[in-house]
């Protein structure tokens, strides 16, 4: 589900020209479909992002780990639909992905991203058989 054009952070003419400028510098123009980098440049002052990795707070509802720490978390589709973000338990070392998740993603595809980005996360799927 593309959403580089929605979820994001209003900025002012003059910020929207920084953010770019920014974002072209330290290639984070990728993330924007799935991450609201302009929430986090503007809540971080344009400051350098940690390579890779950033925190939750700005993962769009389609993001493969889109979770309740997300600013979106909560939120409603423009058709009503509740947009509710997975779980991470720390602890466990688990992720659950919520029943709004199978809007966007797939266990094929989820599983995949684990592998690739989260080797040491077990994926619990128990809220999908609900």
């Amino acid at each position: 589900m593309d959403m580089l054009d929605l979820y994001n952070t209003p900025l002012s003419a003059s910020e929207e020209s920084a953010f770019r400028d920014w974002a072209k510098t330290h290639k984070r123009g990728k993330d924007l479909a799935d991450y609201d980098m302009r929430g986090w440049w503007k809540a971080n002052a344009g400051a350098d992002p940690e390579e890779g990795h950033l925190t939750d707070k700005y993962k769009k509802p389609n993001h493969p780990t889109f979770s309740d720490e997300s600013i979106y978390h909560g939120s409603k589709m423009a058709n009503g639909t509740p947009i509710e973000g997975g779980h991470w338990d720390e602890e466990a070392g688990t992720f659950a992905p919520s029943k709004f998740q199978r809007l966007t993603q797939d266990e094929d595809s989820l599983d995949k991203y684990f592998r690739q980005n989260e080797p040491d996360t077990i994926v619990d799927y128990s809220s999908w058989n609900d």
